[in-house]
């Protein structure tokens, strides 16, 4: 007899169960806890496609796929759902079926990025608890958000150092509690926001930090952002301190972080940069990108230089992606991106493999839709 707990079953089963939830609670009209009234349901699907200049194998070397076949790519599908349970009580969920699910597949995955209640007491306080995507910088809490920004990515130095040689500059998620809130300067001319959070912090690859911790020590993060009218200026700085659990040997391995981010927007031209410094124990990384671009209409070409160095004690480990591309609002919901990615690699930084090429180019586009 087949395990119904399996992995690939139990990504069918998730699935499924996630739709009946959503279906009952839609049925449930007025009657039931939550009527169509109180309910949004939204989200965003990309198709992308990549293809590079030399070898650059997609896991563990030369027996995974190398990107120089070039290859279709269905990242996400994801639905995001917002149930207000009472005026000043919602639920908010966002599940990612990412890599196209089917049972025989070793990187496709269904995931929660975020399930939290949130409780409004103003504009200016709100509290949350459950599991949410950590608060900082720009892209952190709209990283798969494939429409709300415009490149195929964001800068992945930045947001997913773990791929480039590096750390997390701060972690992807964080189960605990936040309160969080936007004030009014001048006459409500800006704004400020405000998110200061405690979590479990990180654990072993184990552990469901979702569930329990691994050490006595929880993190904790903070981000501050102000707003100009119009959004033509926005400026923020981001905090983040925990210990991390890296293995029974290394359960509290100190890491703090500390990045900021500043937007100018004018006219149609915008100029974007984030800094980040990341120290995980003895190790301290850097990272930083600078984003022009300009919109003219629907269309809107950009360019972006970005760099992380891993361990700034350690010489030749950078990796530097330059990169120019365009996008093209086609509908209001419909959105074509294309680019190319010039990579270069020190010699020492530790995602380069035997037998991969150490500079590459890439093409890249992608199709994204929101609903």
């Amino acid at each position: 007899m087949n395990n119904i707990f399996s992995s690939d079953n139990f990504k069918f089963s998730f699935t499924t169960a996630y739709a009946l939830i959503l279906a009952g609670l839609i049925s449930a009209g007025p009657s039931g806890a939550a009527g169509m009234d109180s309910i949004n349901i939204y989200g965003y699907f990309d198709l992308g496609y990549n293809i590079t200049t030399g070898n650059r194998y997609s896991k563990s070397g030369p027996n995974s796929p190398n990107l120089k076949n070039g290859a279709f790519d269905q990242r996400h599908l994801n639905i995001l759902t917002d149930i207000m349970v009472s005026p000043n009580v919602a639920l908010r969920t966002h599940v990612e079926f990412e890599h196209g699910i089917h049972p025989s597949a070793d990187s496709a995955s269904v995931v929660m990025e975020y399930g939290f209640g949130e409780y409004t007491y103003s504009d200016t306080l709100k509290i949350r608890g459950g599991k949410m995507l950590s608060p900082y910088g720009i892209y952190s809490e709209i990283h798969d958000a494939t429409p709300a920004y415009l490149a195929v990515s964001p800068p992945e130095t930045f947001y997913r150092a773990e791929f480039k040689g590096g750390h997390m500059v701060v972690p992807k998620w964080s189960t605990g509690l936040a309160i969080l809130g936007e004030l009014s300067l001048f006459s409500s001319r800006h704004d400020v926001d405000y998110v200061i959070y405690v979590g479990n912090g990180e654990s072993r690859f184990t552990t469901n930090e979702s569930e329990q911790d691994d050490n006595p020590n929880k993190s904790l993060g903070a981000r501050l952002q102000f707003i100009s009218a119009g959004e033509v200026l926005v400026f923020g700085v981001s905090g983040f301190m925990g210990d991390r659990a890296l293995s029974l040997e290394e359960m509290r391995v100190p890491h703090i972080a500390m990045t900021s981010h500043l937007s100018l927007t004018w006219k149609g031209a915008n100029l974007t940069g984030e800094f980040g410094r990341s120290q995980m124990g003895s190790v301290t990384e850097i990272t930083w990108y600078v984003q022009a671009s300009v919109r003219v209409g629907r269309v809107t070409p950009y360019a972006r230089v970005q760099v992380i160095d891993p361990n700034d004690t350690t010489p030749d480990d950078f990796w530097t992606v330059m990169l120019g591309g365009v996008n093209i609002r086609v509908t209001d919901a419909m959105f074509v991106k294309m680019e190319w990615d010039e990579n270069q690699r020190g010699k020492r930084n530790t995602d380069i493999i035997s037998g991969e090429s150490r500079n590459f180019g890439e093409f890249r586009a992608a199709v994204t839709l929101m609903f």
